[in-house]
């Protein structure tokens, strides 16, 4: 059963580009980790936004998954 949760209107920017994988990781990454998400964790978080159903799951998905990386608990 897919839930449609109402939208935070700060991650609104990240649902608009949510379609585009590479694009939503390029700003998750910029957001987050200020452009230095190494290839592995772009790989892992890209892989894990494919069983994703919806742009908001996909957006939740890799703001999760990159703040929990240790790129982002060093910084």
């Amino acid at each position: 059963m897919l839930y449609i949760y109402p939208v935070n209107p700060a991650l609104q920017s990240f649902v608009n580009i949510a379609g585009n994988y590479p694009a939503l990781l390029n700003t998750v990454d910029t957001a987050l980790l200020y452009g230095r998400m190494s290839p592995q964790t772009r790989t892992a978080i890209q892989a894990a936004l494919l069983a994703q159903n919806s742009d908001y799951e996909r957006v939740l998905t890799a703001i999760y998954l990159a703040v929990m990386s240790g790129e982002y608990l060093v910084q």
